[in-house]
């Protein structure tokens, strides 16, 4: 401003042929410097828009990394993406079929895999069956193939099929049974605070009757404890204790405590699938920063990041809700809107987390239980080489 006003001083004292052409190079000095700013900002602003390209040998829409530099917003550029996919389809083949499964879901119970699915429902591309939990690897295998198929949804070769049945994780011949069938498949687990998970699996077994009326969290714990770790500590090696796992399970269809063994089960399950297929979610992460673990979670997938963490907000009580975005059409321009918010927690969900349990466990019998997973989770830790949120 300094400058240009000196300019125009100048201008002034100057004859009338030679004040004009100072004035218009005023206005191009002007113009180039606030070309100049415009580039710097944006530069350092670092924003995202996708590229949408042809597979030259097999025609196939590629979605390819995000370019820098471009001045939109987030939102802006979700926007463009999700436009930009859903006008892509036009182009693809719209046969649909039953066919396996590319992704699962396969645990752990009362560890949010509900939760998950409820927000991956809502990604355009991914399909899921009709039935939540199909459970076919570990509870329905003898029904074979053809039924597993069945049990999937309507899909197009462009769409990623997704499932989720949290019993897969500690059923002992789940892992073995899935390679057989799906040898590529990618896996997505949850693992939460063990003591949580106890307790809400233990409310959730009492509602089902699967536990003595007469028995309290504060008998019936500690008994498995000392149970569990007999049945552990007699083994020499990490087979023979996921062997004893599944043999207590057999006999005494308990699982409060030996699912959360995570080692023992992810152990396992390394022997079949490589580590790179697997995204191992940390449960307190997916409480305390759902959108960041659901944005990672679209990149592992390999598709269009169409939910942000923008789609998520908090509650009155500290929990997040969720968004869904969708398509909309206002005068003649389509746009996204996520104007739809979605608690799952003001249904049954988060019973033991929202203190709707009415018994509360003594400090004694949760010391109890941090005592007992402290060194498999110590054995985690070093199996997956990170460490976990958890008390």
């Amino acid at each position: 401003m300094f400058f240009s006003n000196r300019l125009y001083r100048l201008n002034d004292m100057l004859p009338y042929p030679p004040r004009t052409k100072l004035r218009w190079g005023v206005v191009f000095v002007s113009c180039v410097l606030l070309i100049l700013l415009a580039s710097t900002l944006r530069a350092k602003a670092g924003f995202y828009v996708l590229k949408i390209s042809k597979d030259s040998e097999t025609g196939d829409t590629i979605f390819d990394e995000y370019s820098k530099n471009q001045s939109i917003s987030k939102l802006q550029f979700r926007e463009k993406n999700y436009l930009d996919y859903m006008d892509s389809l036009k182009e693809q083949d719209q046969a649909k079929s039953q066919r396996f499964p590319d992704v699962i879901n396969i645990g752990v119970e009362k560890c949010g895999t509900g939760f998950l699915r409820n927000i991956m429902i809502q990604h355009p591309k991914l399909k899921f069956p009709p039935k939540a939990e199909p459970h076919f690897f570990s509870l329905f295998w003898e029904k074979g193939l053809d039924f597993y198929k069945r049990l999937m949804p309507m899909s197009a070769t462009h769409e990623t099929v997704m499932e989720k049945s949290p019993t897969y994780f500690r059923y002992f011949s789940t892992n073995k049974r899935m390679k057989s069938v799906l040898p590529n498949v990618k896996l997505i687990a949850i693992l939460c605070d063990p003591v949580n998970r106890t307790i809400s699996d233990y409310v959730q077994e009492t509602m089902l009757g699967n536990i003595p009326e007469n028995s309290t969290f504060d008998s019936h714990i500690p008994n498995m404890i000392s149970t569990t770790r007999r049945m552990i500590t007699h083994q020499d090696d990490d087979e023979r204790v996921i062997r004893a796992i599944h043999m207590f399970f057999t006999k005494r269809a308990s699982h409060l405590l030996s699912a959360a063994l995570y080692y023992y089960h992810l152990t396992r399950w390394f022997q079949s699938y490589d580590r790179s297929q697997f995204f191992i979610i940390d449960g307190a992460d997916l409480i305390t920063n759902p959108g960041l673990v659901v944005e990672e979670l679209q990149d592992f997938l390999e598709i269009p990041k169409l939910i942000v963490s923008e789609d998520f907000e908090k509650d009155d009580r500290g929990f997040y809700c969720f968004r869904p975005p969708h398509v909309t059409e206002e005068m003649g321009r389509r746009r996204i809107v996520s104007d739809r918010l979605s608690c799952a927690h003001k249904g049954s969900k988060g019973r033991t987390r929202l203190g709707r349990w009415e018994y509360q466990p003594s400090a004694d019998t949760i010391k109890q239980l941090k005592d007992f997973f402290r060194p498999f989770n110590e054995k985690l830790y070093k199996l997956l080489g990170r460490r976990f949120k958890w008390q």
